[in-house]
């Protein structure tokens, strides 16, 4: 899934939370970020709001992998 971008926390964003309830639907094991969900991709800090979702996925027991390959 691709974030709503900058300002757009679940809950308040209807778009956002369908794609979150999507996955948890599916049941997925593991979530991997993208490096671009660590501000420019080379700081390793989550943006704010991706913080806030992968609380989400962590609550209902998905693992959070950062990472879709090997930048970090």
């Amino acid at each position: 899934m691709k974030c709503s971008g900058c300002g757009h926390f679940p809950g308040e964003d209807a778009g956002l939370d369908e794609k979150i309830q999507y996955l948890l639907n599916r049941h997925p094991d593991v979530v991997h970020l993208g490096i671009c969900c660590c501000h420019d991709g080379r700081q390793r800090e989550l943006c704010r709001e991706i913080a806030v979702i992968c609380q989400i996925f962590e609550k209902h027991g998905i693992s959070i992998m950062r990472g879709t390959h090997s930048v970090f």
